[in-house]
């Protein structure tokens, strides 16, 4: 949601959900948005409001000053971060997000009900939520929501509550309103089974972010390729069985599977002054996911 600061309807939500922002690490988002709220902001200034997670006005487009939405943090630049290759100005220096963790929470704050709206205080119903492979800055933050009924599962025995195939998931049909998977599926040799599961534990009115690194023009795998050091130079990391491009392939997979998907760039429908206060990537897509039909 991005809404002018003159604008009275961000006004009155601001000030419905200052008491809801975070306090400890986070709690530097109360105070600013108390003193935002206070005053009224000069043109051309934006707010971005993130229910649980805090204010950001951006009255400076060519400021550097990095926010995370996740805890609060502000810097004058985030930590260096990459696999192969130290990037810099990308891990934030309070919670360890990164760029997707921001980009996705962002989404859960302003276009879904899993940080506000269903589980609000006067509201007894919960969100069922699986988290594959948690990773732990979005668990630290899911863990603190009490209208949450969340289980991370993995793989690997003791990373996550419990151990799960996510090609053969040990759980009833339509089981969770709310699935999340970030960057999973491209160590998955069968792919479409794992889709197909996720699809079937979700429920009909429920949805998912199933995220995949995607690079390239085409989609890559070979399932002969069994040594990690090839691996690593076909597919990006020595546990990646492929790596999707830019060739619409994973989105067929997914619709094969039983999704439908929208496919949202959330960091550019914010504009660039958020984008780069978040420290997003422009051009990441976010893959929402819902049961076909």
């Amino acid at each position: 949601m991005v809404a002018e600061p003159s604008d009275p309807r961000a006004l009155e939500l601001g000030r419905s959900l200052i008491e809801r922002l975070p306090t400890g690490p986070a709690g530097v988002a109360r105070s600013v948005a108390r003193r935002v709220l206070g005053r009224t902001p000069p043109p051309p200034s934006t707010r971005i409001v993130v229910p649980d997670a805090g204010f950001v006005e951006v009255t400076d487009p060519d400021s550097d000053h990095a926010v995370c939405p996740m805890c609060g943090t502000s810097a004058d630049a985030f930590l260096p971060y990459g696999v192969k290759a130290s990037k810099p100005d990308r891990r934030c220096p309070g919670c360890n997000s990164l760029e997707r963790h921001r980009l996705a929470w962002l989404y859960f704050a302003l276009r879904t009900d899993l940080i506000g709206g269903r589980g609000s205080a006067d509201r007894a119903e919960q969100i069922s939520m699986l988290h594959i492979a948690p990773e732990r800055p979005m668990e630290d933050r899911l863990t603190q929501l009490g209208h949450i009924d969340y289980l991370t599962a993995d793989l690997e025995p003791g990373k996550a509550m419990v151990v799960m195939d996510v090609t053969a998931i040990d759980r009833p049909d339509r089981s969770f309103d709310v699935i999340y998977a970030s960057h999973v599926l491209e160590h998955v040799p069968d792919d479409v089974r794992a889709m197909s599961e996720l699809c079937r534990v979700l429920k009909p009115d429920g949805w998912a972010i199933l995220e995949v690194p995607i690079f390239g023009d085409t989609t890559r795998e070979d399932p002969t390729v069994t040594d990690p050091r090839r691996r690593e130079e076909l597919f990006g990391q020595r546990d990646h069985v492929r790596m999707y491009g830019n060739d619409g392939e994973y989105e067929r997979r997914l619709r094969k599977a039983g999704f439908e998907v929208d496919v949202v760039d959330l960091a550019t429908e914010l504009g660039p002054a958020a984008a780069r206060r978040f420290r997003l990537r422009p051009g990441e897509d976010l893959h929402v996911c819902r049961k076909a039909g």
